[in-house]
């Protein structure tokens, strides 16, 4: 049996942003990856999880197949991702076979005054180990639909009720893992549910994914984010190719909320409507934007441009593409106008992309998404950002 920690063995990937000077691989954000290539039949990870704050899943992928997925044990375990068998004469064919071995973190990284928190620190095998396949690189910016809230959920109304389980939580069966299957590429998450461009589902200025976009994981509070680094400036070390932010979603929930105040200033904020005569019933969620003020439109259309320049200033010349409407498109036209501006500034490695709408037989827990619609969307970004990829795999 060999054994090695992650960070001191150079045929072990990791993918997914961490402090590699804080000990362990931290894999906060989701969708954060342990790969490694076996000549063998054998093979363990070394994990700590703490589901305090939100349970902790993973899934392990085999040859390219999900082969188990499941919540974390409190503590730090020792898990068998593969142990094949078979008769004495199979099992030397097998142990002379190429392995591939994924091992993904499913749920969101988590925000809130508890801890959650899964790692890696080590690996154990029979047998021996292979470079990595090289592949493109993409990296995924989003809410709640990027990180999979619902994806693995009964249906809607099978649930009778808006609850959501972080079980039901999956980033492989979203549509970013879909997308990076599709075109056999790396990927990297930086993604929070209720989170927007400008401000949270419900109003909250304070959520707003450009806000932590440079740091490692700015969603992790302290005391648990300075001892794994997670407040430290992001390095950028990713180099990604294309890069596919979808956000939008939760800024157009705020039209539709009550006023935010900020505990700590007793400032008032609030998306608005023009439309406040209570003889004449407001839409919910309109399909368009035609009552929403001009004033508060404009803040979302300029978060956008320069969320985009900072992204772009950050990844530089890299492709960029913002897609939206999954779940409502009435701020399309707000994301479009964004668009023009950063074109009529020289910014054209920038495009956007209208997904489909869900449809509600489509729709799982708090009403977001089932795998079905997000692997649909999946294919029509795949389509669109395929010929901004490198390498031998597209």
């Amino acid at each position: 049996m060999k054994e090695w920690n992650v960070f001191e063995q150079g045929k072990i990937k990791l993918l997914g942003r961490s402090d590699r000077l804080s000990g362990s691989f931290h894999m906060d954000w989701t969708g954060s990856c342990v790969e490694f290539v076996l000549k063998g039949c054998y093979a363990q990870v070394e994990l700590t999880a703490v589901n305090d704050g939100r349970e902790q899943w993973v899934l392990f992928e085999i040859d390219g197949m999900p082969s188990v997925r499941m919540r974390l044990l409190d503590g730090t375990h020792w898990y068998t991702v593969l142990d094949t068998r078979g008769y004495p004469q199979s099992n030397r064919i097998a142990s002379a076979a190429r392995r591939s071995i994924r091992i993904f973190k499913e749920s969101p990284a988590h925000y809130g005054d508890k801890n959650a928190a899964t790692s890696c620190s080590r690996i154990r095998v029979k047998g021996e180990l292979m470079s990595p396949p090289l592949r493109p690189k993409i990296e995924f910016i989003g809410d709640s639909l990027t990180s999979g809230e619902g994806a693995v959920s009964p249906r809607f109304e099978d649930i009778g009720s808006y609850i959501s389980l972080d079980e039901w939580a999956s980033a492989y069966y979203a549509w970013p893992g879909y997308t990076a299957r599709l075109l056999s590429a790396d990927f990297q998450i930086v993604s929070q549910g209720g989170w927007g461009v400008y401000c949270g589902w419900d109003n909250d200025m304070i959520k707003n994914i450009p806000s932590i976009y440079e740091k490692v994981c700015g969603l992790i509070q302290q005391p648990w984010a300075k001892d794994r680094g997670a407040d430290k400036p992001y390095d950028f070390s990713f180099h990604p190719d294309v890069i596919v932010i979808n956000l939008g979603t939760n800024d157009n929930s705020g039209f539709n909320q009550p006023p935010w105040i900020h505990t700590a200033t007793g400032e008032s904020f609030k998306l608005r409507r023009s439309n406040t005569d209570p003889d004449i019933p407001v839409i919910e969620y309109p399909d368009d934007d035609s009552d929403y003020v001009d004033e508060d439109k404009n803040k979302i259309k300029d978060a956008v441009i320069n969320f985009v320049k900072t992204v772009s200033r950050k990844n530089p010349d890299t492709p960029i593409f913002w897609i939206y409407g999954m779940m409502g498109s009435a701020l399309w036209p707000t994301i479009q106008k964004a668009k023009e501006i950063l074109h009529s500034e020289g910014i054209n490695q920038f495009d956007t992309i209208l997904l489909p709408q869900a449809s509600l037989q489509e729709l799982g827990a708090n009403m977001h998404p089932l795998a079905a619609s997000h692997e649909i969307c999946a294919r029509v970004v795949a389509d669109r950002i395929r010929g901004k990829l490198k390498g031998d795999a597209i």
